[in-house]
């Protein structure tokens, strides 16, 4: 397949990666690319632009073009079904309703290693990096996704690197974009000194020491090295304490600086900084801690107002089973009397049969004994007919001799 090459840095060095993108899948298919972000579109707001794919993002890694005002976020995904699928949804997409930029996508070719090394822990969870999830800056420093995108600042919070400060400053009198200092009182963007350095000499016009001069602002801090530089006393600041009414400094003394100071500074600085990530990760645990227990005292409450139900329930049953009992009890006495009345109807409808039956055998007896008695009768009933006559015939002799 057509590929097209292009060259990358990383931003804390002068190493330059070439990567080659194809519009057609190559090696597995699993790893992708969006390429030309501006740098004015963070980290945060891309991957939360790719919120629909975001979990099956393996690792996700971000480098800086030669330029700085873009960069590239390459997306290694689980599988090249989750790839295709990006593929489809993203390309030309518009990345920002205020933007006009469009979601260029490809994938990619390179031998660039993506996954931060095995040993390696998130400086937000202390948890070790695994190989799904995570995210490796424009500086180098590799975190997980999820926890980079609960953080509250876009720098790096190992060495405080804002590619969006990188890119975007310059002077606000002049057109000068290295060694700038932003006041920390109004937010004025201005150049350093003049300075000969090592390597050569830097141009500056001094902007932001005649605006600490005019404005009476007197911290300002290095928007490369993030270190402020007190120009009342001329020096560095070991740290700040701030307030709503004032700044005020811990600086370094205003002699001349030895390499033991500045290794005291830097060691100071450090663990200022530590202290803050520990102080913040002390703060997640608690969270977590008081979330659980809020978790297990809910339910706790559940599982109490589920044990009051059960016994409500049981009691309730408890009653039933002892109406259940009684007429239970009912039932067998009056099946019992039953009983004993359908004994005594069997015994009488025995008696019945055996009387029937002896009844059946009688019958023809009884049927003699009957047709005996109806031929007495018509025999008396002759008799008795032949004597009316020899009567009725006497009384009419006698009435006639009367």
């Amino acid at each position: 397949a057509d590929t097209t090459k292009v060259v990358l840095r990383e931003a804390k060095s002068s190493m330059k990666v070439s990567l080659h993108l194809s519009a057609t899948p190559v090696a597995d298919g699993a790893l992708t690319c969006i390429h030309r972000l501006p740098t004015c579109f963070t980290l945060f707001e891309a991957l939360r632009y790719l919120d629909s794919v975001r979990g099956g993002i393996a690792h996700a890694r971000a480098m800086i073009y030669p330029e700085g005002d873009s960069y590239l976020l390459l997306l290694h995904f689980a599988d090249k079904d989750i790839a295709a699928r990006f593929i489809r949804h993203y390309s030309h997409r518009r990345i920002h309703p205020a933007l006009e930029d469009r979601c260029e996508v490809s994938y990619v070719r390179t031998d660039l290693v993506l996954t931060p090394a095995s040993g390696d822990s998130c400086v937000f969870c202390l948890d070790t990096l695994a190989q799904q999830n995570t995210i490796t800056l424009q500086c180098g420093h590799s975190f997980h996704i999820e926890c980079y995108l609960k953080a509250t600042d876009i720098a790096c919070p190992v060495c405080r690197y804002a590619p969006s400060l990188e890119a975007e400053n310059q002077c606000e009198e002049c057109d000068v974009r290295e060694g700038l200092w932003m006041c920390l009182s109004c937010g004025f963007v201005g150049c350093g000194r003049e300075q000969w350095l090592g390597f050569g000499h830097v141009q500056s016009n001094g902007h932001a020491l005649k605006h600490s001069r005019t404005t009476g602002h007197l911290f300002s801090q290095n928007l490369d090295t993030q270190r402020v530089w007190d120009y009342g006393r001329d020096c560095y600041c070991q740290h700040i304490a701030s307030d709503e009414s004032k700044l005020a400094a811990v600086t370094m003394p205003q002699d001349e600086l030895t390499d033991v100071d500045v290794d005291e500074s830097l060691t100071l600085e450090y663990t200022f900084l530590l202290t803050q990530q520990l102080e913040s990760q002390r703060q997640r645990y608690t969270d977590r801690v008081e979330a659980a227990e809020r978790g297990y005292k809910e339910a706790l409450l559940a599982k109490e107002r589920r044990r009051d139900d059960l016994r409500a329930r049981r009691a309730q049953l408890h009653k039933q089973c002892a109406d259940s009992r009684a007429q239970i009890a009912q039932a067998t006495k009056d099946a019992a009397r039953i009983q004993g009345e359908l004994t005594r109807i069997r015994a009488l409808i025995k008696d019945e049969r055996e009387h029937a039956g002896r009844l059946r055998d009688n019958a023809p007896l009884w049927a003699e004994r009957l047709a005996k008695a109806e031929q007495a009768r018509a025999t008396a009933l002759e008799v008795y007919a032949k004597v009316e006559g020899e009567l009725e015939a006497r009384i009419a002799k006698v009435m006639a001799d009367l």
